[in-house]
């Protein structure tokens, strides 16, 4: 795992966000505050044995929490995108299959663009916090994910929704730099009028649909992360 550092170790110009993590020295698992500078990267710790989602986990993939997304790119999701919504528990098994589905042809809903204050639309119709309630990282799961990069750095996702029996829409999303599949919860609310979408900074370079579509043309539809 690499190393969280301290906001007052990190350089002046970075604004610290506020994350959880589990204390070391903890026995019964209680969570400490600390702050971390824009752009780093943690991947969580482990839930503890006594949380339902352990047991209840049908996947091969580990379940984690709090973790800080500050490089993309820097640990790609490696399971298939069936495995990740069933890992998460948070959405019922007809939207699981549907999403599974379109993301094996490539049906997407929309678009995102994710920064470190927003994930919107490309439209700015839609707007999601950038707290993520699960993102895949590697072989793992996470709960409650703060998007932590650089002030102006922005990548790309692609957008997907699915409706229950009920009628409610589930959001998921896979960025193109890392394929780290993230159930974004209910449908994104609505851009107010004359809500302004954060400009993409300079020079940025991003993944492309097609790229997305090749790679979970590669994944199997079942088994194991490889």
């Amino acid at each position: 795992m690499t190393p969280v550092l301290l906001a007052n170790r990190a350089r002046p110009a970075a604004k610290p966000v506020v994350a959880s993590a589990a204390s070391a020295a903890s026995k019964d698992g209680l969570s400490e505050q600390f702050q971390v500078a824009a752009g780093l990267h943690d991947e969580g710790s482990p839930l503890l044995r006594v949380d339902p989602r352990v047991g209840t986990n049908p996947t091969p993939l580990t379940l984690r929490r709090d973790c800080i997304w500050g490089v993309p790119g820097r640990t790609p999701y490696r399971g298939t995108v069936e495995q990740a919504l069933n890992a998460t528990q948070l959405l019922p098994p007809e939207v699981v299959q549907r999403i599974s589905q379109m993301a094996e042809h490539g049906w997407t809903k929309d678009r995102l663009q994710i920064s470190r204050t927003a994930i919107r639309s490309i439209d700015g119709r839609h707007l999601f916090r950038p707290e993520i309630p699960a993102m895949g990282f590697g072989n793992s799961m996470c709960f409650d994910t703060k998007v932590n990069f650089p002030p102006g750095h922005v990548e790309y996702a692609a957008l997907y929704e699915a409706e229950d029996r009920k009628g409610k829409t589930y959001s998921v999303m896979v960025p193109f730099v890392c394929n780290n599949v993230s159930v974004l919860g209910v449908r994104a609310e609505s851009v107010p009028p004359g809500g302004q979408m954060p400009e993409p900074a300079g020079g940025l370079l991003v993944g492309t649909g097609l790229g997305m579509l090749a790679w979970l043309r590669r994944r199997r539809p079942s088994g194991g992360p490889t």
